[in-house]
């Protein structure tokens, strides 16, 4: 559940898939846009009901409009605000058939230690949309050398925002979480333990290594690309070879200032702050490439003493060419080198020099069954458990009644 908040509307951090990810199937008998009743007896207008119960235009509208002004939409544009309008009405209904089933079966009844939990799930993906969306402003507001205490009381009014761009309070908020938490164990207990098979297992691997062979030997970079993005790649393309470097870093005000020049447009200007940036670390980025080239230093010990790329993985990156992972200097580089055990000379970028090694090669061909086969395993009985409770879900939807009133949409 927690994938689906972040996958759809991140202007309103994801609130159509926070309002629920599971489309409602809609049919003559379960659905139907009728005469709505102008109001609630609390007066309210209501834009829909399922099994009788009502949802408000209040909630709704606040998404909506939410969502027209991250998208530059027009509240009143029939063809775009008709989608979403849809999307999130899709959800607004899909959450409350999952509320009511799951309140009916009893999953609802949640112990104290999983509330707790719920809670603190919540807060701290709240925690995380105001350090994404607002944490550069805040940081601005506060004092040189501020605390952490201090940064997260001057976090709580933008706390409040994110709510208020979602339609609700932080009660709201965590009662969604313990839904979710409902959900999951409902779909624990009613789905059950679903294993695939070894047949099963061999198929999807051979399923998946065909794809990828495709779209490996079609276009070597998605491998690098795939790859690079954490993911597994089951067909290896000729050509990908495996290298390491030593970076040294330009300093972080220079490397902040050539990005946003890049990224307006002024290159002219990017380059001079760059080659000035680049000028300050030259001599310590000679004297190491003069001792590896001499044999005083081995590539291992460069890195080791060296190297600022802290995320570079022990085995080295995949490049290949072509690629578009990394920047162009220093794939051109890496591809440049003749041999394994060869190395670059200095390979300048905004990110500062390179000394890059030609590392080995990828064994072209499928990645070996067994090396991937419990992750094939983990995904495929994924799948299954997801398939399985979807089915479940479908049967809800179909079984409740469902009335849109789009005229007060």
């Amino acid at each position: 559940m927690n994938k689906k908040i972040a996958a759809l509307l991140t202007v309103i951090f994801s609130a159509s898939v926070m309002l629920g990810a599971c489309a409602v199937k809609q049919s003559q008998e379960t659905a139907t846009a009728s005469a709505s009743p102008e109001a609630s007896e609390s007066g309210k207008i209501i834009v829909a009901e399922v099994n009788g119960e009502p949802i408000y235009y209040d909630q709704f509208h606040t998404i909506y409009a939410n969502a027209c002004a991250q998208y530059g939409i027009d509240e009143n544009d029939e063809t775009n605000g008709s989608y979403i309008k849809s999307m999130i009405m899709d959800s607004l209904i899909n959450e409350k058939i999952m509320r009511q089933k799951l309140t009916e079966n009893g999953y609802m009844e949640l112990s104290s230690e999983d509330e707790a939990k719920a809670e603190k799930d919540a807060q701290d993906y709240l925690d995380s949309m105001v350090d994404s969306y607002y944490g550069s402003t805040i940081k601005a507001g506060l004092e040189e050398g501020y605390t952490d205490e201090q940064y997260q009381e001057a976090k709580k009014p933008y706390e409040e925002q994110v709510l208020q761009s979602i339609g609700y309070t932080k009660d709201e908020f965590y009662d969604y979480y313990k839904l979710m938490l409902a959900e999951d164990k409902a779909k624990t207990a009613l789905v059950g333990n679903i294993e695939p098979t070894e047949d099963e297992i061999k198929a999807k691997y051979d399923e998946n290594v065909a794809a990828d062979k495709e779209t490996m030997e079609s276009d070597p970079a998605q491998y690098e690309s795939t790859v690079s993005g954490g993911d597994t790649a089951y067909y290896v393309p000729e050509g990908v070879r495996v290298v390491r470097h030593v970076l040294f870093k330009i300093d972080e005000t220079s490397a902040g200032a050539v990005k946003t020049l890049r990224d307006a447009g002024y290159d002219e200007q990017a380059d001079y702050l760059l080659q000035n940036a680049l000028s300050a670390i030259e001599q310590k980025a000679t004297d190491v490439l003069n001792q590896i080239k001499s044999g005083k230093l081995s590539f291992d010990d460069a890195i080791a003493t060296y190297n600022e790329d802290t995320g570079m993985p022990e085995t080295g990156y995949t490049v290949v060419k072509g690629g578009t992972t990394f920047v162009e200097s220093f794939t051109n580089g890496a591809m440049s080198l003749a041999a394994v055990g060869d190395i670059t000379d200095l390979i300048p970028s905004d990110y500062g020099y390179h000394i890059i090694e030609y590392y080995g090669d990828m064994t072209p061909g499928p990645v070996p069954f067994d090396d991937v086969k419990q992750e094939v395993a983990d995904s495929l009985k994924a799948t299954m458990q997801d398939e399985a409770w979807q089915k479940i879900v479908d049967e809800w939807t179909s079984s409740s009644k469902i009335e849109r009133y789009e005229e007060n949409m």
